[in-house]
C-alpha cells in the first residue's frame, strides 16, 4: 500500500521545517516591503525584517513604514535609507515630528530676534 499523497504545499512543508516565526514573518514581509518607499536589497531587507519581528509586531512595522513613506514623498531617493538600514536602525521607533507651521518657517530678522521695533518704540 502506498502512502497517501501529501496535501501540504511545498511552502507549508518548508514552513513546518523552519518554524512558525519565520513563516509568519515571511507572510507579512511583502505587504511591508510594498509600503516602504525604496525597493532595493530585498534579501537584506527580509533578513532585517525577521530580526525586527522578534522585537515588534507586524502591524507596528507596517504602520511605521507607511508613515515614513508619507513623509518621504518628494524626497530624492538617494536620501531614503535602504529598507534593511531602516529596520536595523529600529527606525520604526523614531518619534514622529509634527510639520512646522508656516510662521515657524519664516526666518526672523535681527531686529525681531532682539526685540527692537522698526522705529525704536
Amino acid at each position: 500500500m502506498e502512502p497517501a499523497p501529501s496535501t501540504k504545499s511545498r511552502r507549508e512543508e518548508s514552513c513546518a521545517l523552519q518554524g512558525k516565526v519565520i513563516c509568519l514573518t515571511e507572510a507579512d514581509f511583502p505587504a511591508w516591503y510594498a509600503a516602504y518607499p525604496r525597493h532595493v536589497g530585498r534579501g537584506a531587507a527580509l533578513k532585517a525584517y525577521r530580526a525586527a519581528r522578534k522585537k515588534v509586531d507586524a502591524a507596528a512595522l507596517l504602520s511605521a513604514a507607511e508613515r515614513f513613506a508619507g513623509k518621504s514623498v518628494g524626497s530624492d531617493p538617494k536620501f531614503i535609507p535602504h529598507p534593511a538600514t531602516w529596520l536595523n536602525g529600529e527606525r520604526w521607533a523614531d518619534a514622529d515630528h509634527a510639520t512646522p507651521s508656516a510662521a515657524a518657517d519664516k526666518p526672523q530678522s535681527l531686529a525681531e530676534r532682539v526685540g527692537i521695533t522698526p522705529l525704536g518704540f
